[in-house]
């Protein structure tokens, strides 16, 4: 058997992880810590840029890629955000 292979391990799948958190635990004045993750196949990837990039030339059509989807510069229209309606902004739902 070739030894690359056995290293390797070329035939097991391969997910890509994103952890992400919002508040702190030992912030008094954090009423809330909210820690949410999602999975991703390898393979999917390609897809998931394909209803992903739509979303972002609506806001950036010089630097699509460059758009970060975060919550709390989305919801108060800062950074790249600002002057953008709230009900133009991104909804979760898009990406089925």
């Amino acid at each position: 058997m070739d030894p690359l292979r056995v290293r390797f391990s070329f035939g097991e799948p391969v997910h890509l992880l994103y952890l992400d958190e919002s508040g702190h635990s030992h912030d008094p004045s954090s009423e809330f810590f909210v820690l949410a993750g999602f999975s991703v196949f390898e393979q999917q990837t390609h897809w998931l840029e394909g209803q992903i990039d739509p979303i972002s030339l609506r806001f950036s059509t010089a630097n699509p890629r460059e758009i970060e989807f975060h919550g709390s510069p989305m919801r108060s229209g800062k950074d790249e955000w600002k002057g953008v309606p709230p009900r133009t902004g991104f909804k979760p739902s898009l990406i089925y």
